[in-house]
């Protein structure tokens, strides 16, 4: 099962993520990630709603994302991390993020909570 996956509602798009309980960004999830938001590039949607499941946004990537990984991994992966934000910063619609508890690092730039 997908931890990032991409709906549509007439031309309203949702992307959720689901990988509790901290919804941290793993390696999967960058896959998952790249491929909601090919999704939304290809549909018809007006705007987009990110969203998470469970009582935290995101805690952002996970610590150990790069344990174990060679040199040609590590720089594959960040390449990956730098191309799905790049995809999302490009999308041509508005992005609206429904965020609850914490949300930081790499999502947290295109969501925030106020203190």
């Amino acid at each position: 099962m997908p931890l990032i996956t991409f709906q549509q509602q007439g031309q309203l798009g949702e992307i959720v993520i689901n990988n509790p309980p901290q919804n941290q960004i793993t390696a999967d999830a960058v896959t998952d990630f790249s491929v909601a938001l090919t999704e939304v590039a290809k549909s018809d949607v007006r705007a987009v709603l990110l969203r998470a499941e469970g009582d935290d946004f995101s805690f952002g990537a996970d610590p150990s994302i790069f344990d174990g990984m060679d040199e040609a991994k590590a720089v594959g992966l960040a390449g990956a991390v730098l191309g799905f934000i790049s995809a999302f910063e490009e999308l041509p619609v508005p992005t609206i993020a429904l965020v609850q508890g914490t949300a930081s690092t790499v999502l947290s730039r295109h969501a925030w909570r106020p203190t």
